[in-house]
């Protein structure tokens, strides 16, 4: 991390100023002071924090968030609105990539979950303020290490 930090730099202080040059020398001593830094404990290797799954509670915001623009600004297309909340909703359900969902445009195949690959039922909401409740079967071709494997998992 720290070493990309240090290319970046460079690179940015390049485009910035053109006489900016690295030299080996400076190189050395930045390399020395970030050993020096790490032997002392001040600077750390670590992750600076935990990786955390994305929350139903965060999924409704950006969900919401996406509804409530497209119906106040507008949107190109409804289906592509709809398609890309509902591409992260059910990667954030199934705890998947979206290369599960879909294949790099390398591919000779199907490139894509299509509905045929879904099986959505719907219960209750009939009166007595019974909540409808949603249920999905999904058909993946794409899992990652199962690419080459025939037939749906």
């Amino acid at each position: 991390m720290i070493k990309n930090a240090e290319r970046s730099l460079n690179k940015s202080f390049t485009f910035k100023y053109p006489d900016w040059e690295l030299t080996s020398r400076d190189a050395v001593r930045i390399d020395s002071v970030i050993q020096q830094l790490l032997n002392d404990n001040r600077i750390t290797k670590d992750p600076i924090r935990e990786r955390q799954w994305i929350q139903s509670q965060i999924i409704t915001k950006l969900a919401t968030a996406a509804f409530t623009e497209a119906l106040q600004r507008g949107t190109k297309d409804w289906d592509a609105t709809l398609a890309d909340v509902f591409s992260l909703t059910l990667q954030a359900a199934m705890a998947s990539r979206s290369g599960d969902f879909k294949r790099s445009s390398g591919w000779d195949a199907d490139k894509c979950l299509k509905w045929q690959d879904l099986e959505l039922v719907a219960t209750g909401g009939h009166g007595n303020n019974e909540q409808l409740v949603f249920r999905m079967k999904v058909t993946l071709y794409n899992r990652k290490g199962f690419k080459w494997v025939p037939g749906p998992y």
